[in-house]
């Protein structure tokens, strides 16, 4: 995952990554876990930005070998 990703590069504690997003130390671990059934794209997308990531989003076309669509997350790290 992005954001856990983000965080445990940055050397933040869990609770100096939950007062940074403004969100609790429950909600960090559930982040950090993989658990993300409760939080909405945009909050997800919001969090983010708190980190002083940029959040971009890229539409085109399927390639024509590729039967499914698909969504793809880069990192610059």
């Amino acid at each position: 995952l992005i954001i856990n990703s983000i965080i445990t590069q940055s050397g933040l504690t869990r609770s100096a990554a939950a007062e940074l997003l403004d969100i609790s130390e429950s909600e960090i671990t559930a982040l950090l876990n993989g658990r993300l059934d409760d939080f909405s794209i945009e909050s997800l997308f919001s969090l983010i930005r708190k980190l002083d990531c940029k959040v971009e989003i890229v539409v085109s076309g399927k390639p024509a070998h590729n039967t499914a669509a698909e969504i793809s997350i880069s990192m610059p790290f």
